[in-house]
């Protein structure tokens, strides 16, 4: 599901304000990881933060 939402959304997501948005999101998530949600999602979500960071 996440490649289809990717693949068919890469028109927003690829731009520097789709970048920005998922970072916020991903920041999100991470604030709600150290009060123990969604450990299960850090390490992926970490990666994500790194790769979107680097371009």
């Amino acid at each position: 599901m996440a490649t289809r939402v990717r693949r068919e959304s890469a028109h927003v997501l690829e731009t520097p304000a789709g970048r920005f948005s998922e970072l916020v999101v991903a920041s999100e998530y991470l604030q709600g990881m150290q009060r123990g949600n969604n450990l299960e999602l850090e390490q992926p979500l970490r990666r994500r933060v790194a790769h979107l960071l680097s371009q």
